[in-house]
């Protein structure tokens, strides 16, 4: 969209308005003349030289637009490659952070495991006697309590 706008712009100002109007609508004349003779209607006569260089003139503005139409095609072509190159480059270095991430989670995880296989607890034996000691004392505690509740009461 940005391409097409700068080719009307371009065109545009190489070519103003101005050279497109005409005041009046009168019918484009040639004729040929030899040296001497009278011309056939009032207006402007170029040589030869002078028609093959508004000839060469416009071809030369047309020939300049393309190559400037081009220059900024190919510029925002080039912007729009490197950026789409740094876009790609930070995906796959991302992507790339995000596996080692990845590895090194899964290979803590592996060597804890071990860890855990290698170090089992020693200590689940003093664990299950004072879980049913605290259990006894607390039960033998409830039996106390509820006892002299039951003999203040009566």
């Amino acid at each position: 969209m940005l391409s097409r706008v700068l080719v009307l712009v371009v065109i545009f100002s190489l070519f103003p308005a101005e050279l497109f109007a005409q005041e009046t609508e009168e019918e484009p004349q040639f004729a040929q003349l030899e040296l001497g003779s009278p011309a056939p209607f009032a207006g402007t006569l170029f040589n030869p030289t002078a028609t093959a260089q508004l000839i060469a003139d416009r071809e030369f503005r047309l020939t300049d637009c393309d190559l400037r139409v081009n220059y900024e095609i190919n510029l925002l072509t080039a912007k729009h490659n490197l950026e789409y190159n740094i876009l790609q480059v930070r995906y796959e270095s991302l992507e790339e952070r995000t596996t080692a991430l990845s590895t090194l989670r899964d290979q803590e995880i592996t060597d804890l495991r071990e860890m855990v296989r290698k170090h089992p607890n020693r200590y689940n034996h003093w664990f299950f006697a004072g879980g049913f000691i605290v259990g006894a004392a607390t039960s033998i505690a409830i039996y106390f309590a509820a006892r002299e509740i039951n003999q203040g009461s009566q």
